[in-house]
């Protein structure tokens, strides 16, 4: 007698024998086979889970840190900040902030939320949402960058927008240079001048 196959949630038979997934994501076996599109890791990115590719969105309850990477097809949630680490996914949002060390990178399809950025590199194709301060950072958005909430703050860096820039304050009294470009997606812009040195 055939035993039934263990179908779950997002899965199917196909010829009698063979269960498939009908998206991408990762396996939940809990008597059923499910596949389930969104990873959560319950502590930080580090040592203990290695760098971690997921096709889906990945939910992580602590924080990335230095030297390693997350990368996702959907969005990305941190509860915690990333120290250091990579992050790049469809929108990535950061409730700690973000000290960048000047080596992590945080890359998204379309926009960012984090609460504060730090000698951080963030590039967005949509729009960067900063709610307390941006420091000595290169913050670059397709569409808009938006440091407005609490101090509102930007201070040093390099920051770049298609369309707009807004912040309560820019810059300080010790003259930190502070760098803002507006009206051309930054990405566009490099692609355009890595085009142009390649034929050069």
């Amino acid at each position: 007698k055939m035993k039934p196959l263990p179908t779950g949630k997002n899965t199917e038979v196909k010829d009698e024998n063979f269960l498939i997934a009908t998206m991408d994501g990762q396996i939940v076996d809990n008597g059923k086979i499910n596949i389930d599109p969104q990873l959560s890791i319950r502590e930080d990115v580090g040592v203990a889970t290695g760098d971690i590719d997921f096709a889906g969105a990945v939910e992580i309850n602590g924080s990335v840190q230095a030297g390693f990477k997350v990368k996702a097809t959907g969005d990305v949630h941190i509860k915690g900040m990333v120290n250091g680490g990579i992050v790049e996914g469809a929108n990535v949002y950061v409730s700690g902030g973000v000290q960048g060390m000047s080596r992590g990178m945080i890359t998204a399809e379309q926009d960012v939320r984090a609460s504060f950025a730090e000698n951080a590199t963030i590039e967005a194709g949509g729009s960067i949402f900063i709610e307390d301060v941006a420091l000595h950072s290169d913050l670059r958005a397709g569409r808009l960058l938006s440091v407005e909430g609490k101090r509102g703050l930007i201070a040093g860096g390099y920051l770049a927008a298609g369309k707009e820039i807004r912040a309560k304050t820019i810059g300080n009294q010790a003259y930190t240079a502070t760098k803002l470009v507006v009206g051309v997606n930054p990405m566009l812009q490099r692609k355009y001048q890595e085009t142009c040195r390649s034929y050069a």
